[in-house]
């Protein structure tokens, strides 16, 4: 799989990011890298790696290509700074990484990420039911472009 060809950029989380409040078990990406919990690292390199941590490191790839476009610097600021642009970053990689989930028949956890968006892993980028409307608009299409 081309995804898995190049973990180059790819790293455990490094203590001093775990040390971070909220990121102790979860994939970031700080441009030029991708960190991953040591499980879903070691399972992606592994022969039979599981669908879903193929779909986050798609997922965190989307990440790592717009900051190289955007520049990490601004994009890590507006980020952290902005809900908004926050929701867009992840909607986008969402996409990408529910594509990869419908393509092999698996479903897309909504009610995972919609905990998550409400938590501070996102730092409370929008509400459970705001979150929930976005997911299931963003889930449909992607299985209504795929029926076509």
């Amino acid at each position: 799989m081309k995804d898995l060809n190049n973990l180059n950029s790819v790293k455990k989380l490094p203590t001093w990011l775990v040390s971070i409040p909220f990121v102790d078990n979860i994939a970031t990406t700080i441009y030029p890298y991708i960190y991953l919990p040591e499980n879903m690292l070691l399972n992606l390199q592994s022969e039979n790696p599981e669908i879903w941590n193929i779909s986050v490191l798609i997922h965190e790839k989307i990440h790592l290509k717009r900051q190289k476009e955007y520049g990490v610097y601004k994009w890590c600021i507006k980020y952290l700074l902005n809900k908004k642009f926050r929701l867009n970053e992840e909607l986008i990689a969402i996409e990408e990484q529910m594509i990869y989930l419908y393509q092999k028949n698996q479903v897309y956890p909504i009610e995972y990420k919609v905990n998550q968006f409400a938590s501070s892993t996102y730092f409370w980028v929008t509400t459970k039911n705001e979150a929930k409307r976005i997911l299931e608009i963003l889930w449909s299409k992607v299985k209504d472009q795929k029926t076509e």
